[in-house]
């Protein structure tokens, strides 16, 4: 089992729950290819993006839309040879106080210490109903 692989995907969350967006650049290839799902709650995300700066700008969107979003993995899995599977809960918060709890799971692949791949799927419908 590769204990680095699971640390590296635990340590962007971490990051990123605390507004560390240095740290999370750092844990990100260049070249990051980042895929969610149809649906997904900031429209240009849907479907797949390419490079650190992209997804970044979909992430400077997240305060446009929502008041807090955090997603708070609850389960790790190292699959091997770099991929790791996180399960866990999506907490959002509108501007106008409505809240959601949604399911996730996302995929990653490290390599090299960085990640290179995350995909996601997601129950878009819970999220996407406190922005309506």
């Amino acid at each position: 089992m590769s204990t680095s692989d699971v640390d590296i995907a635990r340590g962007i969350y971490e990051a990123f729950n605390r507004g560390d967006t240095e740290r999370v650049r750092e844990l990100f290839d260049d070249g990051i290819e980042w895929q969610e799902p149809e649906g997904y709650f900031v429209p240009e995300a849907r479907g797949t993006t390419r490079g650190v700066d992209s997804v970044f700008a979909i992430f400077a969107r997240y305060p446009e839309l929502l008041k807090s979003f955090a997603p708070t993995p609850e389960e790790f899995f190292d699959a091997g040879d770099g991929i790791v599977f996180v399960t866990g809960t999506q907490r959002a918060e509108a501007h106008d106080g409505r809240t959601a709890h949604a399911s996730f799971i996302n995929l990653w692949r490290i390599d090299d210490g960085r990640a290179v791949l995350h995909r996601s799927w997601s129950d878009t419908k819970t999220l996407g109903a406190v922005l309506s």
